[in-house]
């Protein structure tokens, strides 16, 4: 059971989290370059969203938890949850929504670490040489003076999408350097 409440309090950015979702419940737009203050003040705020997430969780029917907009309705809520309201305002974010945007990003990386990684130095440098390539095939197709206007287009398009791949790059790094961190608080909280 803790194992499971642990996968669904930091699951809940990866399914159904916006109110536009895509397939994997993060938007594009959503996707921030993160930074060690923001980090460092989501951990401080951390164990108050995990209490809620358990709070609210628990008052869940089995039907509610299977509700595909369970986790949507759980960011409403936690957004007009005055305890965490104020916990962001303390902890120096500017808003609860960008404490939201912020707790996305971080579970995003998060959960992709603890699934996705099986050794996070050899992983992290293949997504590197992944997005070096990429870029410099998008860079090469449009220097190619016979790339038409509509293939410049799309490649043009695909290199602003590389950007995101490049942010979450350098957000797994440095959710990699805070993972203990985060590790420890979910453990003090199981006790």
């Amino acid at each position: 059971m803790k194992q499971v409440l642990f996968i669904f309090l930091f699951s809940l950015a990866l399914f159904n989290c916006t109110e536009n979702s895509s397939s994997d419940g993060i938007e594009k737009t959503d996707i921030i370059a993160l930074s060690e203050a923001r980090v460092s003040n989501f951990i401080l705020v951390l164990p108050e969203i995990l209490d809620f997430s358990k709070q609210y969780y628990a008052s869940l029917s089995p039907s509610q938890q299977e509700d595909p907009e369970a986790n949507e309705k759980f960011f409403k809520a936690l957004k007009k949850s005055a305890r965490v309201q104020s916990m962001a305002l303390k902890n120096n974010f500017s808003s609860i929504d960008e404490l939201i945007l912020v707790y996305k990003n971080v579970a995003l990386e998060y959960a992709s670490i603890q699934q996705d990684f099986t050794s996070f130095k050899a992983d992290i440098q293949n997504i590197k040489k992944q997005i070096d390539s990429y870029e410099s095939n998008y860079l090469a197709i449009l220097a190619n003076k016979n790339t038409t206007s509509l293939q410049a287009k799309e490649t043009e398009r695909q290199l602003k999408e590389l950007e995101n791949d490049k942010k979450r790059y350098q957000n797994l790094i440095l959710i990699e350097k805070f993972k203990s961190a985060i590790d420890q608080i979910y453990l003090s909280l199981q006790k």
